[in-house]
């Protein structure tokens, strides 16, 4: 090796220690969301922003509506039509499919009825409960961590139809007269 080889290696090897990294800590007291989208954009990955508040429950920042199927919301469930229904059914004949017809509206009234107690109470539930985090998140993070909230929340409701109707079957055939 020569002089200039040896001199070279140890010009390197200071340089990189000398380059001494140093960590700067700003301290940004309750930053807009402009701000902080800022500073993410600026030094991704190293922002911190601890939460003021650790838990904020859901409904405060999530509005969930519910859906049902037409029917439910159409004159075919009101009180007045399945009155009705069962007036016009005292006059005919016990074979006749009319004078059967209000119990199944009734029937089905019940059953949305049901469905839409069932849901409020569920979304109410729901939204009552509180989103945990202990810094702020961004905001892929926190698309992900609600998607996979709201997936739990609705297969809780599918399966709890599903159980309940399970239990209505089974009462159904429980119930049956016993005939031998």
């Amino acid at each position: 090796l020569s002089l200039f080889d040896i001199l070279g290696s140890i010009c390197v090897v200071y340089s990189f220690t000398s380059l001494d990294t140093e960590d700067v800590t700003i301290v940004v007291s309750d930053p807009s969301m402009a701000t902080y989208h800022s500073l993410e954009v600026s030094y991704s990955g190293t922002v911190r922003c601890p939460c003021a508040k650790k838990a904020i429950r859901y409904r405060t920042f999530l509005f969930l509506s519910v859906r049902f199927h037409q029917i439910c919301s159409s004159g075919f469930i009101d009180d007045e039509w399945i009155k009705s229904l069962r007036s016009y059914s005292e006059r005919h004949l016990s074979t006749d499919w009319r004078r059967r017809v209000f119990i199944q509206f009734k029937l089905l009234s019940d059953f949305c009825h049901w469905a839409d107690e069932i849901t409020d109470d569920a979304v109410n539930r729901y939204l009552s409960q509180p989103f945990i985090v202990s810094s702020v998140l961004n905001e892929t993070e926190f698309n992900k961590q609600i998607d996979t909230s709201l997936n739990q929340f609705y297969q809780s409701i599918i399966y709890h139809f599903g159980f309940v109707t399970d239990v209505i079957q089974l009462l159904m055939q429980v119930d049956q007269l016993y005939t031998e």
